[in-house]
């Protein structure tokens, strides 16, 4: 997960290779769904643009790093974060293996409670992109 760059990367390119064969392409943007542990269990952050901080997340500084280097960074307004809080380790330790713990371990039933419920929450914020996208 923390490093998640190189893998999005090689997507991200079959992608675009794909829609350059279709002479019908759709507008094209890019959305990544990460784990957000300073945010409270099941709230949605979003924000926009590939320069926005990483806020510490390894995954997401992989990804953007891997993007910017292989100079395949989509526009600051096709490319979307989507953070989805998990809290963090009871007692709110940041130590490593705590942490890592924490992240990898079984979720509770209430932890997956409050992830099925941003579910929705992710695809009203996905469908208002696409519209968004579109009008541009």
């Amino acid at each position: 997960m923390n490093v998640s760059g190189p893998p999005l990367l090689k997507a991200w390119k079959q992608f675009l290779a794909m829609q350059q064969v279709n002479a019908l392409r759709p507008e094209r943007g890019l959305v990544v769904l990460h784990d957000e542990m300073e945010t409270d269990p099941g709230k949605l952050t979003v924000r926009r643009g590939g320069t926005t901080s990483a806020k510490g997340h390894n995954g997401i500084k992989s990804v953007q790093a891997s993007l910017k280097g292989a100079g395949m960074m989509p526009p600051e307004d096709r490319f979307m974060k989507i953070g989805i809080g998990i809290g963090r380790p009871a007692g709110g330790s940041r130590e490593s293996r705590d942490v890592s713990a924490f992240v990898l371990g079984q979720l509770t039933s209430r932890e997956k409670e409050g992830l099925e419920a941003a579910a929705f929450e992710v695809e009203a914020v996905l469908l208002n992109e696409i519209a968004r996208i579109g009008r541009l």
